[in-house]
């Protein structure tokens, strides 16, 4: 089972509906904006592929930065979307996303279920990526970024809860 990784982005609507598809299956596909080729196998990607077949584990960690399209999807407003990945933060998706609107500012948290690690804020204006905060993993601001990434709660919030189950 993978670490889930909440990613929330805002920015502009028409930079938000570039992912979102409000009546199909999956309302966040990164297809939309990398999508996989037709050559990609579905199957368990031995490493023993035809000619011209792509291994799909190998094709999305390359070109979507993680293992898998996301997840867990929810469109917050017109301009906040969150959504999850297995692994990793997918930068590649959001690189796509600033390159098909490059003067938009797009704001960028994500965060670990391993609350205090793999978590980060940056902005993309005018094509240079900025980092808003930076964070000591498992310090006190970084569990309490952590926690408002994936939770919508303070840290000391989660962790009653946590304690009551």
């Amino acid at each position: 089972m993978p670490n889930h990784i909440t990613t929330v982005i805002n920015a502009p609507e028409e930079v938000i509906a570039a992912l979102v598809d409000q009546e199909a299956e999956r309302v966040v596909d990164f297809n939309r904006l990398v999508p996989q080729p037709e050559n990609i196998e579905k199957g368990d990607c031995s490493g023993k592929h035809a000619p011209g077949v792509v291994c799909w584990y190998e094709w999305n960690v390359k070109y979507w930065g993680t293992k898998w399209n996301a997840y867990g999807e929810e469109v917050r407003s017109p301009t906040e979307l969150k959504f999850e990945t297995a692994w990793s933060h997918p930068v590649p998706i959001i690189q796509a996303l600033h390159n098909r609107f490059p003067s938009a500012t797009i704001d960028v948290r994500f965060a670990d279920e391993d609350l205090g690690q793999n978590l980060g804020h940056y902005r993309i204006v005018d094509g240079e990526v900025r980092p808003v905060e930076e964070f000591t993993a498992g310090s006190e601001k970084a569990l309490d970024f952590a926690a408002q990434v994936s939770y919508g709660k303070s840290y000391a919030e989660v962790k009653a809860e946590w304690e009551d189950d």
